[in-house]
């Protein structure tokens, strides 16, 4: 559902006088019969007031009453029930900032149908994965997060991310931010995506760039950041196993399961850490382990570590040096 920030959201009791009353219905004609219906109003300054919220049990009716004025309706599934199915919008909307605003009068409106889209079920699995993180930025102002150094930003949990086809806008995949507001988009085919989140009422800025998955896959690394009056989403890319080699130092595979493995080749004899970070820069490991000789290689267990793209430091000599690294489903 929707995220109802104090700051962007105003709550009060209502006087009602009208009634709205409809349906949900999915793109292939099921009844939603298991999920909520939530009503916000459209203040004139462009921020949107949660009205109240009706849950689906067993039914797909709804109904709220409310007084005359501009209001947005949205319909969010039951993930277990409607897995393949995306929250959304009256009018076919993905996100509040686009969604087709319902002008209530005194009279009551009864018969609207919310239509929600289906999840595209005839992809063809590939080897692309897009691994993103999505915040807000301190003071609503900007800022961003880059090669697991954290700059102003607070993480965005429970907010629906879309990715779609760049050409049809079908959804491809989706997902909803966790409380470090990382998400992840795995086993995409080539092709082209744009990637959608629905925040706040924000819109997606302008300038969102086309997410490009080759024929040899790849990961690329994705950052959304909420400003006060848009959402910005950059991307990098993680290549291959060249990324985490250097002087004498290799860890590998790239991506890698369990088990990753630091080969080092170098005079260096004494103690090494190896500190694993998210990309907000957190730490989430930290190990530790004694060179004794020219060459030697560690094995070192990540298996408690969750599916995606991390910088993993090493410190010795004096030194740190980084490596991006992504761990596989």
């Amino acid at each position: 559902m929707t995220n109802i920030s104090a700051d962007k959201y105003h709550t009060i009791e209502e006087q009602v006088s009208s009634s709205l009353s409809g349906t949900v219905m999915t793109e292939d004609s099921r009844q939603m019969t298991k999920g909520s219906v939530a009503l916000f109003a459209e203040e004139a300054d462009g921020t949107f007031r949660f009205i109240g919220k009706r849950d689906l049990n067993g039914g797909n009716g709804f109904q709220f009453w409310c007084l005359p004025g501009n209001y947005r309706i949205q319909a969010t599934p039951d993930p277990t029930a409607f897995p393949d199915v995306a929250q959304g919008y009256w009018q076919s909307s993905l996100s509040l900032a686009t969604a087709t605003t319902l002008v209530v009068t005194d009279a009551n409106m009864a018969g609207l149908t919310v239509n929600l889209a289906v999840v595209s079920a005839d992809i063809v699995e590939g080897q692309g994965t897009v691994d993103g993180v999505f915040v807000k930025s301190e003071g609503m102002e900007g800022g961003r997060v880059y090669q697991g150094k954290s700059v102003p930003g607070v993480p965005i949990a429970d907010a629906p991310v879309f990715l779609l086809d760049a050409t049809s806008q079908k959804i491809i995949r989706q997902a909803v931010t966790d409380k470090s507001g990382t998400f992840l988009f795995s086993k995409l085919p080539p092709g082209q995506y744009q990637f959608l989140a629905d925040y706040a009422g924000l819109p997606m800025h302008e300038t969102a760039a086309t997410i490009v998955i080759s024929k040899a896959g790849g990961t690329i690394e994705l950052t959304a950041v909420a400003s006060q009056s848009s959402i910005k989403a950059t991307t990098s890319t993680v290549t291959s196993i060249e990324d985490a080699v250097s002087e004498g130092v290799a860890l590998f595979p790239n991506p890698f399961n369990d088990v990753l493995l630091v080969k080092m080749n170098n005079s260096w004899q004494g103690p090494v850490d190896l500190i694993v970070y998210d990309l907000l820069g957190r730490q989430i490991r930290q190990i530790s382990f004694t060179k004794t000789q020219v060459q030697q290689t560690e094995q070192i267990n990540l298996r408690d570590t969750k599916a995606g793209a991390y910088v993993v430091e090493l410190r010795y000599n004096k030194l740190k040096k980084q490596y991006k690294l992504l761990k596989a489903q």
